[in-house]
């Protein structure tokens, strides 16, 4: 199966999804019906038509408006991978948030497309078969590649050079979030100033270097509190964050609950 993509789902359930998060970016396209989406605290509605994008970062949840809704959802990795520089920029409105970004975006007047190329995707992850990954990946391709055609001031401004080291940046903490990082020192390794780094960074991504790092720490940690019987203690020092008070007041102003609490909600779901 696809490295990239990681599920393809079609669903007409109407229940309800509490506040959540994914270690994964995701899109959820509205076939019809409506819904209530709420990312990062944030609503908005999403008719018809609508795409959801939320990133590995984003808490969001999801409310059916009318008994008919129907959607896609489609999972997708948050891993760096080593793309072409076309697929780079299109995987971007994954996760980078530049200014113009919404979370559902009304994309109707493409919407029989993207409907015929969500069943051959859901069909191409039922069935399988030989190149499957392969074919998943093309159609994703597809699926972005018309939302930049549609609405192309979504995607970060994509300058060669600068870009790759923004995406170097973000794959060194992807990799290796627990280690000891400085504004100053993240410059200097590119031989950028500080001041220009930083508004670069802000500009492709909609967030400052050291909190996408923070970021990162605090997804780490939701993971590890999910899925093992870390100690909190632990997991304050394996994610690089400096002490347990910082830990606790950085997470419950991302997630809105205490590590404790989320560790119960979430533990072996």
């Amino acid at each position: 199966m696809s490295d990239l993509v990681l599920s393809v789902k079609h669903s007409s359930d109407s229940a309800a999804t509490s506040t959540h998060f994914h270690d994964c970016n995701q899109l959820l396209f509205v076939k019809s019906g409506a819904a209530c989406v709420t990312v990062n605290g944030e609503r908005f509605k999403a008719c018809a038509g609508s795409l959801v994008i939320t990133n590995r970062f984003e808490r969001h949840s999801i409310t059916a408006e009318t008994e008919n809704y129907e959607r896609y959802i489609l999972r997708i990795s948050p891993s760096p991978v080593s793309l072409k520089e076309t697929d780079e920029m299109l995987l971007s409105v994954l996760v980078n948030r530049p200014a113009s970004f919404r979370s559902v975006i009304d994309v109707s007047p493409c919407a029989v497309e993207y409907t015929a190329v969500l069943n051959n995707m859901e069909k191409e992850y039922s069935e399988g078969g030989k190149l499957s990954g392969y074919v998943l990946e093309l159609l994703l391709y597809r699926l972005l590649a018309l939302l930049y055609r549609y609405r192309p001031e979504l995607f970060s401004e994509y300058e060669k050079g600068l870009s790759e080291i923004v995406r170097e940046i973000k794959k060194v903490f992807f990799c290796n979030y627990s280690a000891d990082y400085t504004l100053e020192g993240i410059a200097a390794q590119y031989s950028l100033s500080p001041s220009y780094l930083a508004h670069s960074f802000r500009k492709i991504t909609g967030t400052s270097v050291m909190n996408y790092l923070r970021l990162c720490r605090i997804t780490a940690a939701k993971k590890l509190l999910a899925s093992s019987d870390m100690p909190v203690s632990r997991i304050v020092a394996s994610c690089g964050f400096s002490d347990h008070s910082n830990f606790s007041r950085e997470f419950r102003q991302e997630t809105g609950i205490s590590p404790t609490e989320f560790r119960n909600i979430y533990k072996n779901r």
